[in-house]
């Protein structure tokens, strides 16, 4: 189990943020991006964000190791109380028990924000991300088949939510 500080994550986290995402897209299927991220695409999608949908950091030693967020899922207002999560964590630092740290917080902060329902896409492939989610009372609720190509495979595509 890892220790660390989960904090918001603020404009001099946008280098950590993005090589920990840019890992996850050139080697896991835990994304659907098949390109690279640049910083100031990074900076604008966290700028993106508000109040109500936060980033957060795990920070370790002075160095960003994971991050998570709470974003929109569709920008239709019937939505508005319903968000998706993101975590992702540096590959060093994964299955330290970091995912759940900050399932944990966006959970917090979805009810503080007074969210209805959390959804995670998840790759049908990421069996670590689908347990995450299984073990914090995550419920399955489909599958949309083949819809992504990465690494030359067709993967489906899991839905998870959690009734807040």
């Amino acid at each position: 189990m890892c220790s660390g500080i989960i904090r918001q994550a603020s404009l001099d986290d946008i280098e950590s943020i993005c090589a920990i995402y840019n890992d996850a897209i050139l080697n896991t299927t835990a994304t659907f991006d098949i390109y690279e991220k640049t910083i100031p695409e990074i900076k604008a999608w966290l700028l993106s964000h508000d109040e109500r949908h936060p980033v957060c950091v795990v920070e370790i030693k002075g160095s960003v190791v994971a991050w998570g967020s709470i974003s929109k899922c569709f920008e239709r207002a019937a939505y508005a109380d319903m968000s998706e999560i993101s975590i992702y964590v540096a590959s060093a630092y994964r299955r330290r028990g970091l995912g759940k740290r900050i399932l944990s917080w966006l959970i917090e902060q979805s009810r503080l924000h007074k969210f209805h329902t959390l959804i995670g896409f998840i790759t049908g492939a990421n069996t670590a991300s689908i347990s995450l989610l299984n073990s914090c009372g995550f419920t399955y609720v489909g599958t949309m088949k083949e819809v992504g190509i990465k690494f030359y495979k067709r993967l489906d595509l899991e839905i998870w939510q959690f009734m807040l």
